[in-house]
């Protein structure tokens, strides 16, 4: 399976028209949002009906949209997985969107036992999704500083899903890290192509 993963876009047609045309051309069987495809909602609506090119989108909010405003209600080609799971042929995903600039997330650390739990009934591969990158990775230096979840970075050392995809820190589109065997990346609004 080939998806087609991007990040912080922030309401950027350009960027959006660029996605929707290389997930055609370069074969993809999915995208993937990991958060602030908006800048606080502006253009939504005109957003997704851009990227609405058949296929399947897996999508989380990011801190610039709210989380209750489902945009998946709309357009049903998109799977929100914020606080739940999804299985997509044999792709199980798994979704928290939102965070900020702390080492402390609680709404990700409620649903840690429920994620493990997902794992553990999967035969498959797993591409864990979060808007807020792993602690201490190359995906959440912001300066001298590491801005990211410490309970991402936990579940992932424990869980080990195959990758774990996030967004959130701008200067950081583009790199990828490891923890053990999951490979981490920030696809920022340009986009990464991943095939499991």
């Amino acid at each position: 399976m080939k998806i087609l993963a991007f990040a912080d876009t922030h309401s950027d047609l350009e960027a959006i028209r660029k996605l929707a045309s290389r997930a055609k051309s370069e074969g993809a069987d999915a995208i993937l949002c990991a958060g602030d495809v908006s800048e606080f909602g502006d253009k939504i609506g005109q957003i997704f009906e851009e990227l609405d090119v058949g296929l399947p989108m897996v999508y989380i909010p990011g801190n610039h949209e709210e989380e209750g405003a489902d945009i998946s209600k709309r357009f049903k080609y998109v799977k929100n997985i914020h606080k739940k799971t999804l299985c997509i042929g044999s792709v199980l995903f798994l979704g928290c969107g939102g965070g900020g600039f702390s080492k402390f997330f609680t709404a990700f650390e409620r649903l840690i036992p429920v994620f493990k739990d997902a794992i553990a009934k999967h035969n498959g591969p797993t591409i864990l999704v979060t808007h807020a990158p792993p602690y201490k990775t190359r995906l959440d230096q912001m300066g001298r500083m590491d801005v990211g979840a410490e309970p991402i970075r936990k579940f992932i050392e424990e869980a080990q899903p195959d990758y774990a995809v996030s967004g959130h820190i701008h200067e950081n589109a583009g790199r990828k890290d490891k923890i053990g065997k999951t490979i981490c990346i920030n696809p920022g609004p340009k986009g990464v192509l991943i095939e499991v």
